[in-house]
């Protein structure tokens, strides 16, 4: 069905001929590698940092419009009533009744808004609309998959006049929990170079609005948050240096898996660096999407003896550093129905 054609390049300083079919994979690989060019350039899929995320509280109704972000600042945002020229949260307790949890109002942690003095909301004073901004000072976030009772005071020329109750969730998604990301390997018992892409599995959903060096995060959920189980496959080697060349194992490719830690590079040393200073998003951008990986390489070679045809199916430890992939944002709209 494919047709044979010669490209440049070699095999222990031999040409090598490839099949129609390697050659649209080759092709395909390339397109992959100009799209994290793209990606890496144009910084598309990772926003720039959020100082808080939105959520919309109706007071009349004790309703809350959307869902409570989680490991990360948010900003209530409402509308009081006449009688109303300040509010003030007082509580935000997670779980209510018998399964109670922690607080995330802290002693000495004051969240307010009044009519008179009110902060600018994008840019604009606002005084028919009121924003609490809630961020951590030694507490900590929200936490994913909980339901918090925020408590928000009226007051009306210092008096409380009343008390709303308001319930709000830290719903997450399977898209949470699941990540893609594509890069180049390294695997030193074949000396080989190749392409890859994955499927990291996290224990833990991720918020990537949540800046992992800003944001105060426990070491636990840190550790969480950075490390995930991959499997994957490697579509085309680049490189390699053994006497028998290296096959793929599979249709689609050789069959990675291992283990993978996100942002390896950006750390709390981003503050001191020259490049950060001068371009405070840089690490966010640039490091914070990147992913460190070590796993097993799946793949097949020609068996060193000539009497036998059947391939030797072989296994080999690698490194890979990669770049998480947000269809979405890359590819536009296609991108979004393809996710």
């Amino acid at each position: 069905m494919y047709s044979k054609v010669s490209v440049k390049l070699t095999h222990n300083g031999k040409p090598t001929v490839w099949s129609g079919k390697q050659a649209i994979k080759l092709i395909s690989c390339q397109f992959i590698l100009i799209l994290l060019f793209l990606r890496t350039a144009c910084c598309q899929s990772i926003p720039p940092p959020v100082v808080a995320r939105p959520v919309e509280v109706d007071l009349s109704n004790l309703e809350v419009k959307n869902k409570l972000p989680f490991d990360a600042p948010f900003v209530v945002i409402t509308t009081p009533t006449d009688k109303l020229d300040e509010l003030k949260i007082s509580n935000i307790q997670e779980g209510a009744g018998s399964s109670v949890g922690s607080n995330l109002m802290v002693p000495g942690m004051t969240i307010k808004w009044s009519r008179k003095t009110s902060e600018p909301l994008n840019g604009k004073y606002d005084t028919e609309r009121a924003s609490l901004y809630y961020t951590t000072i030694n507490g900590e976030y929200a936490r994913p998959n909980r339901l918090y009772i925020i408590t928000i005071e009226g007051y009306k020329d210092g008096k409380l006049v009343r008390s709303f109750e308001l319930e709000a969730y830290t719903e997450t998604t399977l898209e949470d929990n699941v990540k893609l990301d594509f890069g180049v390997g390294y695997a030193p018992k074949p000396r080989a170079i190749f392409g890859l892409s994955s499927v990291h599995l996290h224990a833990t959903a991720i918020n990537e609005d949540t800046d992992l060096v800003v944001d105060k995060l426990s070491v636990v959920r840190q550790f969480l948050v950075r490390t995930s189980f991959f499997i994957g496959l490697s579509p085309i080697t680049f490189s390699e240096r053994t006497e028998q060349p290296i096959k793929e194992r599979y249709a689609l490719g050789n069959f990675v898996y291992g283990v993978g830690f996100r942002s390896p590079f950006y750390g709390k040393w981003m503050k001191w660096s020259r490049v950060a200073k001068k371009n405070p998003d840089f690490g966010r951008m640039f490091l914070q999407p990147m992913r460190l990986n070590i796993g097993v390489l799946n793949f097949s070679q020609a068996n060193q003896n000539p009497a036998i045809t059947k391939d030797v199916n072989k296994r080999a430890m690698f490194v890979s550093l990669t770049y998480d992939l947000h269809i979405a944002a890359i590819l536009g709209p296609i991108g979004k129905i393809l996710q």
